[in-house]
């Protein structure tokens, strides 16, 4: 017999014998009950473990009443709604959200502690429930109550010693459960006041900056929808800004509407005061004052100081203090950021005739038709299309560029330009805007007496550069 063959019978043996292990180790119960015996055991016993003794058993239909003790109010449902019967306050200042009384019942009908500390100690102090911080008691509609008395957090502060009134027992609940039952009216308050408001069709907003906050110094902002006679004020927009300056200018729409969509974003975070008896301390003996109007409803608010993030505030139709957040985004708003910046713009459609005069020029332009049938003339010669479009962009572009930044009390070097249109759409009616020189680089804008805001002269100097390059047809 070659080594070859003596080595391979040798590896084949070893194989099967490898084979006949595997096979009497997994397959066998021998084999099996030998491999577990070699097994490490584990160095903890459950068996002793302390079961989570039950504290409640309700039907959570049949609770009626519940009574917070240390804070002082009490819930009963009436007509299958729970309403506040009894509060340290009176209780037309509170609204409670009967929804978030209902969504506790279910937990509240069966209460389980973590676990028994202690049968009947001696002393309480350790516990935290010689003096405890809570008291809660609910009651059903057959005469059965619970009462939970709470105590000191444990070491891991994420449970509550705690006690049942009709047992001597220390227990253990866990933070989660104690939320549940013991809650404040603050948790339970209607906070959807405001949320419940439609800010989407207003059609008026006031707002008064508180006075130590006044950074614009020139009263308050109110913006109301235009009406039918204002169509001199703005082509393009359906609310008019009012209120601050002398005139009535157009609102940029985008922007007032992205700064009421920001109210959508106001989150009331607690009730901190019912009916105080001063409200200096929050800032509100000298408040700042948001007031919306839709055609159906009207929501006000009064707010006060900041603090860490948040404000003070109360609604006009109430006497709580409570704090928000997120309405610092529309109270900051400028009147000038919201406003429409055209001088004065009409659609070519609707002019007839327009003058401008300045720096010792005359233009004057006639537009006979509308749309791309219109005919048009400067200086009674008929001129290209795209040219005199480009004109009259530069005429209705004049742009307001700052705010006058104070009273105007003297006149600047040169003289006043004058734009002048006649409309066919009102008929017969004309407006006009005069530029009254300031400085060196603007004029002061003149609408109907309003003098309010600056237009740099390099625009209007646009106005003659443009009619220069004008393309003539005969």
């Amino acid at each position: 017999m070659t080594r070859k063959t003596i080595t391979s019978i040798v590896v084949l043996g070893i194989v099967a014998l490898f084979i006949t292990g595997y096979v009497f180790l997994t397959q066998t119960k021998p084999g099996k009950d030998f491999v577990s015996s070699l097994r490490p055991k584990p160095s903890w016993d459950f068996s002793n473990w302390p079961e989570s003794p039950r504290l409640t058993e309700f039907d959570s239909n049949m609770i009626f009443r519940i009574e917070n003790i240390s804070e002082g109010f009490t819930l009963e449902k009436i007509n299958n709604q729970w309403v506040l019967v009894a509060a340290p306050v009176s209780l037309d200042l509170v609204d409670i959200e009967p929804s978030m009384v209902s969504n506790k019942l279910w937990s509240m009908s069966s209460v389980w502690a973590e676990q028994l500390i202690e049968d009947d100690p001696s002393d309480l102090t350790i516990y935290g429930l010689d003096n405890p911080w809570g008291k809660v008691r609910i009651t059903d509609t057959a005469g059965k109550s619970a009462e939970f008395i709470f105590g000191n957090h444990t070491p891991s502060r994420t449970s509550y010693y705690m006690m049942m009134g009709d047992r001597p027992n220390v227990y253990t609940l866990s933070s989660y459960s104690t939320d549940i039952l013991y809650f404040t009216l603050d948790h339970i308050r209607d906070k959807g006041a405001m949320y419940s408001f439609d800010p989407t069709n207003i059609i008026r907003m006031v707002l008064e900056t508180r006075p130590e906050e006044d950074r614009w110094g020139k009263g308050p902002i109110e913006i109301t929808l235009k009406r039918d006679d204002e169509y001199l004020v703005s082509a393009f927009t359906s609310h008019i800004l009012s209120s601050p300056y002398s005139g009535r200018y157009g609102i940029d729409s985008e922007k007032y509407y992205a700064i009421l969509e920001s109210m959508q974003n106001i989150q009331v975070l607690e009730y901190v005061a019912d009916d105080p008896p001063s409200l200096a301390p929050y800032g509100l003996d000298k408040p700042g004052r948001i007031l919306l109007q839709n055609p159906y409803d009207s929501l006000e608010i009064f707010y006060g100081k900041s603090e860490y993030g948040v404000r003070y505030a109360m609604l006009g139709t109430e006497k709580s203090v409570f704090t928000i957040q997120g309405i610092d985004a529309f109270i900051n708003v400028s009147p000038f950021s919201m406003m429409d910046k055209f001088a004065m713009i009409f659609n070519i459609d609707s002019v007839d005739s327009f003058r401008v005069t300045g720096d010792g020029r005359t233009l004057e332009a006639t537009v006979r038709g509308k749309g791309e049938d219109a005919i048009f003339h400067l200086n009674g010669r008929r001129c290209g299309d795209k040219e005199f479009r480009q004109f009259y962009q530069a005429v209705i572009g004049l742009l307001i560029d700052a705010e006058v930044p104070g009273p105007v009390t003297s006149r600047g070097e040169g003289t006043d330009w004058l734009v002048e249109y006649k409309l066919n759409n009102p008929a017969g009616v004309t407006a006009s805007v005069r530029l009254v020189p300031y400085n060196r680089d603007f004029y002061v804008l003149d609408r109907n007496g309003a003098m309010d805001f600056l237009i740099s002269r390099s625009q209007a100097r646009r106005i003659f550069d443009t009619a220069d390059r004008m393309v003539y047809l005969d």
